[in-house]
């Protein structure tokens, strides 16, 4: 299997696909805040709700819970040489930077642990310049790019008109980006 995850506190998404990997053999899901999206919106997507949470450590053990039981119950264990890369941080990032840092290791630590001997770290501007041919595409240049490719309108399906950027729609398209960089380069 091949599995990219774009990894946040707040919208994190998970893109599992198979050899060959093809968008039509992709499974996401994604989790939010949103009690409407935390749905299934199709076959191949689905939405899970975060819970509420005490505190951060408490916070991140459960995105990271959340994140690798999906992963576990559509690919097999680490022991059959599953593809993994999720995204690096993003130099320019402000703000909690030290949670977004714990947050990602506890999330690495279980991915080492139950799904993936070798987890690759690709930087966003790798992914952005692999899906658009620019290092600093914007969130509405992936989308066009992901639109030309796979030929489906994911802000139709969340009913984000016009599309700016937002989540979750973003988050689908890294962590399908973030596959298929790891399927082609690791």
């Amino acid at each position: 299997m091949i599995i990219g995850i774009d990894y946040s506190m707040t919208s994190p998404a998970v893109c599992v696909g198979q050899i060959p990997f093809s968008y039509d053999n992709c499974k996401f899901m994604f989790i939010t805040k949103n009690k409407k999206f935390a749905v299934n919106h199709s076959p191949n997507i689905v939405g899970l709700l975060l819970y509420e949470y005490n505190d951060n450590l408490e916070r991140f053990t459960h995105l990271a819970d959340q994140t690798v039981e999906w992963i576990l119950s559509h690919a097999p264990s680490r022991h059959l040489g599953n593809k993994l890369a999720i995204e690096g941080y993003a130099f320019g990032a402000k703000g909690q930077v030290f949670n977004i840092g714990e947050n990602t290791g506890i999330l690495k630590l279980k991915l080492a642990e139950k799904v993936a001997n070798d987890i690759n770290v690709i930087a966003p501007s790798a992914i952005k310049k692999f899906a658009t041919g620019k290092g600093n595409a914007n969130k509405v240049l992936m989308y066009e790019a992901f639109i030309e490719e796979t030929g489906d309108d994911l802000a139709k399906l969340f009913e984000f008109d016009p599309y700016t950027g937002q989540s979750p729609v973003s988050d689908i398209i890294d962590s399908y980006y973030i596959s298929k960089y790891c399927n082609s380069n690791t």
